[in-house]
């Protein structure tokens, strides 16, 4: 585009065409005395009465104007079409940019295509390794099922059940000791100890059990487990809070796994009663 201004610029000379331009106004007006800044001024009127403007005068720069504005028209016309010529070229790039805007559309369509039927076809494997595992540990926890046996319809929904209960328990977790009262903000009040260890998650909080003269522990849903481990691994550090050093969390165990817990803790309580024991024996023989 540069090279093709400068072949325009070459071929009508305008450099030249500027000069003569200048040099005749320069000239017209020095014949009414006024300076070619104000030439945009001049009026007809001002060449009327002047005995240095003859007719010979007069054609001579008629002549010379012609010749000067022909050129221009020229060069005028000439810039017109390459105008033109740019606006289509404009054009066409436009048209390109939108092109590769649709084919962009359309890769991106492929791809998220592609990505959906890989999670479905990675879904599907990964239920299907569950349902085998499942239906192996049944085997072998009760040999006397058949290889042609299968595993029961009932069977399968009660796996999918325990599944999903236990995902939805993997973002909950269960808040002790948390005062309780009859116009409690329960949200705001949890949302409080969570900054004190840092966090700010978006929960759902509610109170379980119906009410009594004990505090009621709170359960607090978030929106991924990730959360809820990140809070866990920090729930220790609220025992060197003033305010807040009296309330525990913990998961949110299934009713097996209360059992279990409350069976460890127990265990716990006895080995840990037993040193004691251990210890005090041994005091009069040091």
């Amino acid at each position: 585009m540069a090279e093709g201004a400068a072949a325009i610029a070459r071929h009508y000379k305008f450099d030249e065409l500027e000069k003569d331009g200048a040099g005749w106004v320069k000239a017209a007006c020095s014949l009414v005395n006024v300076a070619p800044g104000l030439a945009g001024n001049v009026a007809h009127t001002s060449f009327l009465n002047r005995s240095t403007i003859t007719k010979d005068v007069l054609a001579k720069y008629l002549a010379d104007s012609i010749k000067i504005v022909n050129r221009q028209n020229m060069l005028i016309s000439h810039l017109r079409e390459q105008a033109q010529v740019l606006k289509t070229n404009v054009i066409g790039c436009q048209d390109s940019v939108i092109k590769l805007q649709i084919e962009l559309l359309a890769a991106k369509d492929q791809q998220l295509e592609a990505l959906q039927t890989a999670v479905v076809a990675t879904v599907e494997d990964t239920v299907k390794t569950e349902i085998k595992s499942y239906s192996e540990a049944c085997k072998a926890s009760q040999p006397q099922i058949t290889s042609s046996s299968v595993i029961s319809e009932d069977s399968v929904k009660s796996l999918v059940k325990q599944i999903v209960a236990e995902e939805d328990r993997s973002r909950n977790l269960m808040m002790f000791c948390l005062a309780e009262s009859n116009d409690e903000q329960l949200c705001e009040e949890v949302t409080k100890v969570f900054e004190q260890l840092g966090e700010k998650p978006k929960i759902e909080v509610c109170r379980l059990g119906k009410k009594s003269s004990n505090t009621r522990p709170v359960k607090v849903t978030l929106s991924s487990s990730t959360f809820v481990q990140q809070i866990l691994a920090k729930a220790r550090n609220l025992r060197q809070s003033e305010d807040f050093k009296h309330i525990f969390l913990c998961p949110d165990r299934s009713v097996d796994e209360r059992a279990l817990h409350k069976q460890l803790v127990i265990d716990l309580k006895k080995k840990k009663e037993k040193s004691t024991d251990c210890d005090s024996a041994l005091i009069p023989l040091l």
